[in-house]
């Protein structure tokens, strides 16, 4: 693409809005529409119904074990309906659960039926598969039992998180499956969990009983398409796709050269937050240098083109650690640390 020169890029030119009033760490971003949408920090959620323009600070509710130092998960089904999960210690091993049934005006704290009360939830994970059925893992706190960190429980809900029912006990039951970090339940009759390291549990039968799946090498992160179709990014880098629910596994991209995550929107389409700037025509800094901040792959992360760019003579990109995006219509977001917000509209 030539623009002829230092001009603003063909593609959109990335805006900085300095309309939030927080210095602070910028985790998560979700928008509705181009205009509504939604900024997660660890102490308060930021709504916007103007683009950006305006916003309305809902602080973070206060929960067992806190304050909050990380949002680890943050995700919404809906315009209405969502969850963040979160960080209370540095390890992870204290946590909790939030759930917003009013598109983050209001959020409330999960409880998990036979909880000492004021303990924290242990090591978590939690996903939906619609805004009724969900499944969430949760482990023992190590003063619940003498032994120390105690087994992993599973907890189903048919309510959209008002009541939870406990539905299984990992203990001795799956090798290395006591730490569950990540849950992933695309639909009621197939359910997954990873405890971070190297297995790999999958449900048929609404989180009653589990089973590995150790066909998957090293995985890091998974993506559900539809009933059967996965897309897996291991710890090697690589991104390997399944059609059968797991059972056997085709490489896509052998070395997935980015230094962020991928999300992907779909089974082709995928974005990620990048931090990189383009040199000049003559391969010195200075003004014609664009930055590029987010990017996207349409053919499951062979190759990547940048979404509009950022020009400045500041290098933001770099001074700001860069966090997520979101993408509404034409309309993009992107948030970082010390409260950095970028919009871009094609």
């Amino acid at each position: 693409m030539d623009c002829g020169g230092p001009c603003k890029p063909c593609a959109g030119e990335w805006q900085v809005l300095n309309t939030l009033a927080t210095n602070g760490s910028l985790q998560h971003v979700h928008f509705f529409t181009p205009q509504s949408g939604i900024v997660a920090a660890p102490d308060a959620f930021y709504l916007t119904a103007d683009g950006g323009n305006t916003w309305q600070t809902v602080p973070m509710p206060s929960v067992a074990g806190g304050p909050v130092r990380k949002i680890r998960k943050f995700k919404f089904l809906n315009a209405q309906f969502g969850y963040a999960l979160l960080n209370l210690s540095e390890s992870a091993d204290q946590a909790a659960a939030i759930i917003t049934r009013d598109g983050g005006r209001n959020w409330t704290v999960v409880q998990v039926p036979n909880w000492p009360s004021g303990l924290p939830l242990g090591y978590i994970g939690m996903d939906f598969a619609d805004p009724n059925n969900g499944l969430l893992i949760t482990q023992e706190q190590p003063n619940m039992t003498w032994w120390g960190y105690g087994p992993s429980f599973a907890y189903r809900t048919i309510d959209g998180g008002l009541t939870w029912t406990f539905v299984h006990n990992f203990y001795q039951e799956v090798p290395n499956a006591e730490i569950l970090l990540n849950v992933y339940y695309p639909n009621v009759l197939r359910a997954y969990a990873h405890n971070g390291y190297n297995n790999w549990v999958k449900s048929v039968d609404l989180g009653a009983t589990w089973f590995s799946m150790p066909n998957i090498p090293n995985p890091y992160n998974l993506w559900t398409f539809g009933k059967d179709t996965l897309l897996s990014l291991t710890g090697g880098g690589s991104i390997q796709q399944s059609n059968d629910a797991g059972i056997f596994w085709t490489i896509v991209n052998p070395y997935l050269n980015n230094d962020q995550v991928p999300e992907f929107e779909d089974l082709q389409t995928a974005y990620a937050t990048y931090q990189y700037i383009t040199p000049n025509s003559d391969g010195s800094p200075g003004q014609e240098n664009r930055y590029v901040v987010l990017q996207k792959s349409n053919d499951k992360t062979l190759s990547w083109q940048p979404v509009g760019f950022f020009y400045s003579q500041i290098n933001l990109a770099y001074q700001y650690k860069l966090n997520d995006y979101a993408r509404a219509d034409n309309t993009y977001y992107v948030v970082g640390e010390k409260g950095l917000l970028l919009k871009l509209v094609l």
